[in-house]
């Protein structure tokens, strides 16, 4: 094992004390290949005299390389052994270590003052309604978000769903739309989902094809199993929005 500064650790027989050598010795010296530095801090790299690897494997650092897997263990890197995905109950893993929680997603700010949200409890039409203004406001279909929380969720703000599945368009956390908080608050969850919207429409994709491009341009947003499901709400989507609000 190496200490640094020249010194060493070892153990040069069975049974033998451990000892601390120095590489200005020039026995040691001269039949040091490479070790292993566990301390903390910086690999400091000592001069080693070339070493020929023993029958059956090449070396890393003087040390026999790893096999593709450790006797009964999962495969090995360096000795120690590899990442062997998720961690249980933390999501993905990078070196065995658990990855970070989803950050925090931007949106683009909608104005309670110019757009105030009705309240959960609000009928449908007063919700298709404010989110068909919003998309007006950024030069969207107002059918557009409608649709889509018709199809996920039935107009509902909804605190559950399949796997993270969250909100009025049962968007994911773990992929990117934001925090468990963020996608459960109207504001962020509409103007990210516009947000998104306004992304796909690259050169006018969806929005040359009016409405017969809106079930498609719901699906390229949500990446949903059923794509077929949106333009399925398209008239009910388009009544709700002509319904006056009482």
């Amino acid at each position: 094992m190496y200490a640094g500064s020249g010194l060493f650790i070892q153990a040069p027989h069975e049974g033998d004390v451990v000892k601390v050598s120095s590489l200005s010795d020039p026995g040691y010296a001269g039949q040091y290949a490479g070790a292993r530095r566990v301390a903390p801090g910086p690999m400091v790299l000592a001069p080693a005299a070339p070493f020929a690897a023993p029958a059956g494997g090449s070396t890393l650092g003087g040390l026999p390389a790893a096999a593709a897997a450790a006797p009964g263990g999962p495969p090995t890197l360096g000795g120690l052994p590899a990442a062997q995905g998720p961690m249980a109950g933390s999501g993905s893993t990078l070196g065995g270590l658990a990855s970070l929680p989803a950050p925090s997603a931007i949106a683009t700010a909608i104005d309670p003052a110019l757009l105030p949200y009705p309240g959960d409890g609000a009928p449908p039409e007063a919700v298709a309604r404010w989110m068909g203004a919003a998309a007006t406001a950024r030069g969207l279909p107002p059918e557009l978000p409608v649709m889509t929380s018709l199809a996920e969720t039935g107009l509902r703000n909804l605190p559950y769903g399949d796997r993270d599945s969250l909100g009025f368009f049962q968007q994911r956390p773990s992929q990117g739309w934001g925090t468990p908080e963020q996608v459960m608050d109207p504001y962020h969850a509409l103007g990210i989902f516009l947000d998104r919207a306004a992304a796909t429409d690259v050169g006018g994709r969806f929005s040359s094809l009016g409405p017969a491009g809106l079930g498609d341009w719901c699906q390229a947003v949500q990446i949903s199993g059923f794509p077929d499901h949106f333009e399925e709400q398209l008239a009910r989507a388009q009544a709700l929005l002509a319904q006056p609000i009482g």
